[in-house]
């Protein structure tokens, strides 16, 4: 990604962007984010408080999507972010 966009996503969630507000396919901004297969935009909503776990209609979660794509990135960031929050 783009450092410029990543600025501007920090700066929506700086603003009171809802991290996590489902839209009309109860998709959160973190399941975008890792069907993007971003990994920065991903940790970057963690770190401000998106919650890692959200369902969306059909009772998936973004690590779900995630592993049935086998998204190295991203399983790798909920694994490290696991760790640190455990910590």
């Amino acid at each position: 990604m783009r450092s410029r966009e990543l600025t501007g996503r920090k700066e929506d969630v700086q603003k009171g962007f809802l991290l996590n507000r489902a839209n009309h396919w109860t998709l959160t901004p973190l399941h975008h984010a890792v069907q993007l297969t971003d990994p920065d935009y991903a940790e970057m909503l963690l770190r401000f408080g998106a919650h890692p776990f959200p369902e969306n209609e059909s009772g998936k979660t973004p690590i779900d999507y995630a592993k049935e794509e086998e998204n190295l990135p991203i399983i790798e960031l909920y694994e490290r972010f696991s760790l640190e929050s455990a910590s």
